[in-house]
């Protein structure tokens, strides 16, 4: 055995003190959680419109993740050449959390003239500095659980942060009904924020103390950014990130118009609106995740790419279904574009490691695709802003869906399902050899709904059994 292997072993933690680790790291989450969760409801919406931000900037506001996820390739690059997982991991985990706590503190501090725009580049700092901290995130965590429980380990922090979601989205929408004073109103967003902030601070302090001093090996001869040509000279990328810049320019700024558009034209209360846009979506889109991974395996990445991508997308028109007086059927067409978003998330990420062909350089085409995203997803912020201040006061109607008038952000959802129809052009480029045809896709989903659906009926009560086994089982290998 090498020499490097038997220091690894010697450093190993016992499976008693691993087992405790990862069910403490786990256990951080949950403040974690708290602060992501609070963020992306209904509250920062509130917060903007309390900050008298104009309505286009909230294509900026939205595209913001996207543009902050650029900073995990300079990040892959530090942590592999000078090996600085504790600093991009911690660092960045404990900075993206402060930024609320100063975000919450903006009204009170700064003249109202600067306060929105401080805003937005704290929340711009917050993304961007959880996304320099991605990388040795998983860096850490690969050399920490081991292979044969990682999957468990990943779907029971997926729960708590569900349980927390859910918990949270529904507490923070009740809060928001307390006063419609909007001063009021205001500083009640700022107490949730400053909270939120505190919460994520406990996390990284958390994961600090728990934080393996073992580093990676740095490389002094990487030569990454010389070798990210090479994903564009392989066979079927060039379709594949064609979809993803189409993709990607109609979604990005679309989720929070999305709740301008449900506050200002259908009246929803702040509790509502987090019940409806959060703590409901969160929900289906757990049990949705196992349904989409067996069509996958059984019959091909491309073909549910296209189908789950299709539905999704022409389900967004959805709210244009939905009046002020009668929101149901609308809402209900949209919920199948959430149901059948975990496809177009496996299948797109599965298309994309099979393109790539091996591990390591699987690590380039990701880094290739996510740079692309993330200025595609800038430009679609732009966009949208763009629109919504060349079209601010235009309205609208469609006599045939409703009586109630549309404005801009009507146009921005048929625009984003445009470019998104368009994108899946770019798909039936893509060579995958063993894909099903279309129509037997479709019959084994129908086959595989139902049985999931009987699945459901009956999952209280093996969950009620499966109680007891809330622990990581270590077990050791035994030699026969």
């Amino acid at each position: 055995m090498p020499p490097q292997s038997l220091a690894t072993l010697t450093r190993a933690p016992k499976h008693s003190d691993l087992r405790g680790k990862l069910t403490r790291i786990n256990y951080y989450w949950i403040p974690g959680s708290l602060w992501l969760w609070t963020i992306t409801g209904a509250a920062l919406t509130r917060f903007a419109q309390g900050l008298e931000m104009p309505e286009k900037y909230f294509g900026i506001l939205a595209a913001l993740p996207f543009i902050g996820s650029m900073l995990q390739l300079p990040a892959s690059y530090f942590l592999e050449k000078h090996s600085l997982r504790l600093k991009t991991t911690i660092y960045g985990i404990f900075a993206s959390r402060s930024c609320w706590i100063l975000i919450g503190l903006v009204p009170w501090v700064l003249p109202k003239s600067l306060a929105w725009p401080a805003m937005i580049v704290l929340v711009g700092l917050s993304w961007a500095t959880l996304n320099f901290g991605v990388p040795g995130w998983i860096s850490w965590m690969a050399d920490l659980v081991p292979e044969r429980i990682r999957g468990r380990f990943i779907g029971n922090r997926r729960r708590l942060s569900l349980l927390v979601g859910v918990v949270s989205s529904l507490c923070v929408g009740e809060l928001l009904e307390l006063s419609e004073d909007q001063t009021v109103l205001l500083a009640i967003i700022s107490a949730i924020f400053i909270i939120a902030g505190i919460c994520g601070v406990i996390e990284a302090t958390g994961y600090l103390r728990e934080f393996s001093p073992d580093k990676p090996k740095p490389d002094e001869h990487i030569k990454w950014f010389s070798n990210l040509s090479k994903p564009f000279k392989t066979p079927g990328f060039r379709p594949f990130i064609a979809f993803n810049i189409l993709f990607t320019l109609g979604l990005a700024f679309i989720n929070q118009y999305i709740w301008l558009y449900c506050f200002n034209r259908l009246n929803f209360s702040n509790s509502k609106a987090n019940l409806l846009l959060v703590t409901i979506p969160l929900l289906l889109q757990s049990v949705s995740f196992t349904y989409w991974g067996k069509i996958i395996d059984h019959m091909g990445k491309k073909q549910v790419l296209i189908i789950a991508g299709m539905i999704s997308t022409i389900s967004t028109l959805g709210w244009l279904l939905c009046d002020p007086n009668n929101i149901w059927l609308g809402y209900a067409i949209v919920m199948i574009s959430v149901l059948t978003w975990a496809g177009i998330d496996l299948s797109n990420f599965n298309i994309l490691i099979s393109i790539a062909g091996t591990k390591k350089e699987g690590s380039i085409f990701i880094a290739v695709n996510s740079l692309v995203a993330a200025i595609t997803g800038g430009v679609s912020g732009l966009l949208a802003a763009y629109i919504a201040s060349k079209y601010e006061t235009l309205t609208f109607t469609i006599p045939a869906i409703s009586d109630h008038p549309f404005g801009y952000i009507a146009i921005l959802f048929i625009l984003s399902v445009a470019l998104r129809v368009v994108a899946f052009f770019f798909i039936f480029f893509i060579d995958e050899p063993k894909d099903a045809s279309t129509l037997d896709t479709i019959r084994f989903m129908t086959t595989s709904l139902y049985s999931n659906l009987r699945q459901a009926v009956f999952m209280p009560s093996r969950v009620a059994i499966s109680l007891k086994n809330r622990t990581y089982v270590l077990t050791k290998h035994v030699k026969k």
